[in-house]
């Protein structure tokens, strides 16, 4: 054959393996037509912009609370003229609520630590004690004395209602005298002299209602502040009007001279006085 026949052949041929091969190259894939939604985000000034979640914010009221402790030391009294021996001391009201139904309650023990006796429902000389007051207690050991030691406890309850303080004690003056006493020894009539610390003055009834059963409450205290004595005294009428005074005495044992200070409060009633006039 011819060359140039031969050539044309082979021409066509490569052109022809060519085109086979642009065929069957891979074409890109073509989109589906369905698209993933994308949701964009704003910007920070945006979110800025975006309503908030509200807070809620609660206050709790806390409980009203009941706490009583006492102050300082208790002491053991001997009165010199009935010869009956007291434990005395002063219970204070530290809670945020007042307290009603103060009771001391007092276990005495001999020297081998056995239970003698317990004196329940001693009450404080205040009825109520409110936040931050105190009182003092007096127990009456009524003449039992054999007693080594002895623990004391202290209850209360929350007051449902709160007490009359619109009374104000004023004009009060201090003296010292002394008090003969009256006895009998063997059928033979004695009289002692016995020095007492001496307070008067007078109430005044600062409120809008009349008070009933007024009494004055006398704490005592030696020299380094420790309770020693503790007297109560009505006023003179104990029953007076809104704006009215009456006057109070009291009288405190001191033969040993020992009361260097004192402290006085004052409570009434608003109701019915069963020997009030």
């Amino acid at each position: 054959m011819d060359k140039k026949f031969h050539f044309g052949i082979l021409a066509f041929a490569l052109i022809a393996v060519v085109l086979i091969a642009g065929c069957t190259q891979k074409q890109p894939p073509q989109e589906s037509g369905i698209r993933d939604k994308v949701t964009s985000l704003p910007e920070s000034n945006e979110i800025a912009n975006l309503p908030q979640a509200q807070k809620v914010e609660k206050t709790v009221t806390p409980k009203p609370e009941v706490k009583l402790q006492f102050v300082g030391n208790s002491t053991v009294y001997v009165d010199p003229i009935i010869k009956y021996r007291y434990v005395l001391g002063e219970v204070q009201n530290i809670g945020t609520a007042p307290a009603d139904d103060v009771t001391v309650i007092a276990t005495f023990y001999d020297a081998q630590g056995n239970v003698l006796t317990t004196i329940n429902h001693k009450y404080t000389s205040l009825y109520i004690l409110l936040p931050n007051e105190k009182s003092p207690y007096k127990i009456n050991l009524m003449g039992f004395t054999n007693f080594t030691n002895y623990k004391l406890v202290v209850n209360g309850s929350l007051a449902d209602s709160l007490p009359y303080r619109n009374l104000k004690i004023q004009g009060t003056t201090t003296n010292r005298e002394i008090l003969y006493h009256d006895y009998f020894v063997g059928g033979v009539k004695k009289s002692d002299g016995i020095d007492h610390y001496h307070v008067v003055g007078e109430v005044k009834n600062t409120g809008t209602k009349t008070v009933d059963e007024v009494e004055v409450i006398g704490s005592f205290y030696d020299e380094s502040g420790q309770i020693i004595r503790s007297e109560i005294a009505y006023t003179n009428p104990p029953r007076f009007a809104a704006g009215q005074t009456a006057p109070f005495e009291l009288f405190v044992e001191d033969d040993s001279n020992q009361i260097k200070n004192y402290e006085l409060v004052v409570q009434g009633t608003t109701g019915y006085c069963d020997f009030c006039s």
